[in-house]
């Protein structure tokens, strides 16, 4: 049996995801702190803190002076660059760690955009409200913010006017480098952008996202899923997804052949990605980022339920250097929905009554609730789902008919604590 070692950071929607790894027939190592919940679907936990490069890769080392590792993956954004660390110690295949950097710093992705033709927002590094200014003379408003290095939506503002860019610039520029100094990519990053951050012009039209896996520099497409986001947010929550994609063909053809432009662009040569972007109403295609990772959340059962694809098991064959053989079929109609609770305060009770009607509804696929009794809701962290709910139909339509009316069920009541 193969041993497969997985790197992993805190992060309640990828219970799924160990769930399939564990059914895929290898022996699991876990390297994280304090696992909870993933203790469950692994065989081995080896503790180190992921967050910390060298540290990762000197325990990995010692690990395989024990064992023969066969494989390294990761299900999370954040962790990519040290399984590429990781994997390049140990000669495995990975994406290198400048394609790791790169995926993970927004603004040399943009640049790597550029130089292979692909069209993406304006944008620019700036530091101080001025220099802001100075590129919305030119953009115009709305302007999105965002950190170098973030991820997951966290602590991306789209601002609307210059009061709102005076009144928000300099604390979120300050904040987003604190918010994200524990990251594995923060001291590189730190050392050439420091105090800078992201602005760039604020795409209107309809946001996709687009699941996809590399096998020896060949990308294949799996799925694009049509975002549902509230328009008048200054903050980005996906709420509603759907796939397959409602746009006609020529538009499919062209975000796949992005899609593999970008990969070769970052350096992708192996594993999943996760690429956004916005399509405007006059379909100008408009990436927004890649991820070299699947989509976190519901994503994995939506294209599983859709197309038939386990992209766990696919990439876990891949860092095996098992060619994962995609078969494609006509996809079926789903939709999944994300629930943000937007109040501060202690998780007292989930509503129980909601939660047994959604699970006697036969077009269920999934819910999941992320949090639970005493735990604590921030709702500044506006990004970040408390719960999620998939549902099927026979069209796309229904598939989202069927999940809204499931959606209506999902309650929590919190105290204040």
């Amino acid at each position: 049996m193969k041993n497969i070692l997985i790197i992993h950071l805190p992060n309640p929607s990828r219970k799924m995801h160990f769930q399939q790894a564990k059914v895929y027939g290898a022996t699991l190592y876990l390297m994280m702190e304090n696992p909870t919940w993933e203790l469950e679907y692994v065989d081995h936990v080896v503790c180190a803190n992921v967050r910390k490069i060298e540290e990762a890769v000197q325990s990995a080392k010692a690990l395989s002076q024990k064992v023969a590792i066969d494989g390294v993956v990761t299900f999370v954004e954040h962790a990519v660059p040290t399984a590429a660390a990781v994997a390049e110690a140990l000669g495995l295949p990975f994406i290198s760690q400048e394609a790791a950097y790169k995926s993970r710093n927004k603004y040399e992705m943009r640049q790597q955009y550029e130089a292979f033709g692909i069209k993406c927002p304006e944008y620019a590094l700036v530091d101080s409200v001025d220099e802001a200014r100075a590129f919305t003379k030119q953009s115009g408003y709305p302007v999105v913010v965002k950190p170098i290095i973030g991820g997951g939506s966290l602590a991306v503002l789209k601002i609307n006017n210059e009061k709102e860019l005076r009144a928000h610039f300099e604390s979120m520029r300050l904040s987003v480098w604190a918010t994200f100094k524990e990251d594995a990519v923060y001291p590189k990053a730190w050392a050439v952008y420091g105090g800078k951050i992201l602005i760039e012009e604020y795409i209107k039209g309809i946001e996709i996202s687009v699941e996809s896996l590399t096998y020896e520099d060949v990308t294949e497409v799996l799925a694009i899923h049509d975002k549902q986001m509230p328009e008048e947010s200054n903050f980005f929550p996906e709420v509603m997804f759907s796939t397959p994609t409602s746009f006609p063909q020529n538009i499919e053809e062209k975000v796949i052949q992005t899609t593999q432009i970008a990969n070769k662009a970052l350096g992708i040569h192996c594993g999943a990605t996760h690429t956004e972007y916005r399509i405007t109403d006059d379909n100008e295609l408009y990436i927004i980022e890649t991820g070299a990772r699947i989509g976190g959340g519901p994503i994995f059962l939506s294209v599983l339920n859709s197309t038939k694809i386990n992209m766990i098991h696919k990439i876990m064959d891949i860092a095996l250097g098992i060619n994962p053989k995609i078969k494609k079929i006509q996809p079926d109609p789903i939709a999944f929905y994300q629930h943000f609770i937007d109040a501060d305060g202690i998780v007292d009770e989930v509503d129980v009554v909601g939660i047994e009607r959604i699970h006697q509804n036969p077009n269920l696929v999934e819910l999941h609730i992320y949090r639970t009794k005493g735990d604590r809701i921030i709702s500044e962290r506006r990004t970040l789902a408390h719960a999620h709910v998939i549902a099927k139909g026979e069209t796309v339509e229904l598939a989202l008919k069927n999940v809204c009316e499931m959606a209506q069920n999902i309650h929590f009541r919190l105290t204040d604590g």
